[in-house]
Parts: C-alpha cells; sequence; structure tokens
C-alpha cells in the first residue's frame, strides 16, 4: 500500500492544496500486488494490440492484392480444377 499519499498526490499532478477523500479511498485499494496485476494486464493488452494490428495489415493487403488480380471470365473459372476453386473462392 502507498504508505504516504501525499507523495502518491504530488506525483499525480493535483494543484489542489489537499487530497480529496475521493483520493485517499483510492489510495487504499492502490497495493503492490494491484500494481503487478495491472503491469500484467498492460502486457497482455499491448500484445493483444500488436496482433490485431499485425492482423489488419496482413488483411489488407490480401484485400489489396486481390482487387488487383483481374477477374477472370466464367469459362475460365469453370475449366480449372476444383483445387484451384477452392483457393480463389470467396
Amino acid at each position: 500500500m502507498i504508505a504516504d499519499t501525499s507523495v502518491a498526490y504530488a506525483e499525480q499532478g493535483a494543484e489542489q492544496s489537499q487530497p480529496t477523500p475521493d483520493f485517499h479511498m483510492a489510495c487504499s485499494f492502490w497495493t503492490e500486488s494491484t500494481v503487478k496485476s495491472l503491469n500484467c494486464l498492460q502486457r497482455y493488452t499491448t500484445a493483444a494490440e500488436r496482433n490485431y494490428r499485425q492482423a489488419l495489415k496482413a488483411l489488407q493487403q490480401a484485400q489489396q492484392l486481390r482487387r488487383s488480380q483481374p477477374v477472370p471470365a466464367p469459362d475460365e473459372y469453370k475449366n480449372r480444377s476444383r483445387h484451384e476453386q477452392q483457393d480463389h473462392h470467396p
């Protein structure tokens, strides 16, 4: 637990002369394990955001690649093997 709430209050950069009761209440819940839990949660959040951005970038690249390819004529599509049709089917 934070031993001196005034230090934490000063680090917060508040302009009031005295910490509010809400601030004291918040400090009572701020423990060593809370800090560790929040750090762990931040790491998971950061990793999830990074994976999301990578997946979005890959999707956008795939969409751009697909848009740049010519659309096959219906006769060409029928003449392709079943495997090729599955690879090019949406």
